[in-house]
């Protein structure tokens, strides 16, 4: 403490030594705040991991359940290195891909798989997604009463554009109830993430034996993969 110089730039060591018992105390406070955000976060984290089990395991009959997130962009053209499709493609394309797990009303966990040129991850994305899933999914038709929504908490989910399409759009369009849960930051892949890793997994295998180079072929590659996991019986 005696080495460091005070505000005033004197050397006065009764001085200092009290300012640094007081910097010392606001330390503490600050310490005491971030250990608090610490234990919410963690506290909030099991919270809606419980919640969001709890929604899995049990599932209402007139509730649609929707977990919904980006994953990491694919660079195409995609296949092998050493093809010349691959190698001497003048440009790259980048692939967007977005994932809205579903449960609920008996139904057997569905995975909707959205891919596009569009690399806005953002709600007007989302929301051209969401009106894809119920055009699929007619809530009157499906007896669907109320929708759940799970994601994580980045800006797209968490705009106030977001909100409005979930909590008054869609109320009012489709004549349900809707909330929204969302997991902590850095937390909520779960299911979504491992989808992830068998999709880039499946487009991989698909490209071993010709080169994906736009956004059909590459939806197209996905939809053999997934068509021949089902009949294997995978899910």
């Amino acid at each position: 403490w005696g080495a460091a110089k005070s505000p005033g730039g004197g050397a006065a060591v009764s001085q200092h030594r009290g300012s640094n018992w007081k910097d010392l105390a606001g330390c503490g406070t600050g310490l005491t705040e971030v250990l608090r955000m610490h234990e919410w976060h963690f506290t909030s984290r099991e919270h809606q991991k419980e919640q969001y089990s709890l929604h899995l395991r049990t599932p209402k009959p007139d509730t649609l359940y929707v977990h919904m997130d980006f994953a990491q962009s694919r660079t195409l053209p995609l296949g092998e290195p050493e093809t010349g499709a691959w190698w001497y493609a003048t440009g790259r394309l980048q692939v967007n891909i977005l994932c809205f797990f579903l449960w609920g009303q008996g139904r057997k966990p569905t995975y909707l798989t959205f891919v596009s040129d569009i690399l806005n991850h953002d709600s007007a994305y989302m929301i051209a997604c969401s009106e894809h899933m119920f055009a699929m999914f007619p809530p009157k038709e499906s007896g669907i009463k109320k929708v759940i929504i799970w994601a994580d908490a980045g800006r797209h989910f968490l705009s106030y554009r977001a909100w409005g399409y979930w909590l008054m759009d869609v109320p009012t369009k489709y004549q349900i109830s809707s909330e929204l849960s969302y997991f902590p930051p850095g937390h909520g892949k779960g299911l979504v993430d491992g989808h992830f890793s068998r999709l880039r997994a499946w487009a991989d295998h698909e490209a071993r034996g010709s080169t994906l180079s736009s956004v059909a072929d590459f939806a197209a590659a996905l939809e053999r993969r997934g068509q021949r996991e089902m009949k294997l019986g995978g899910t």
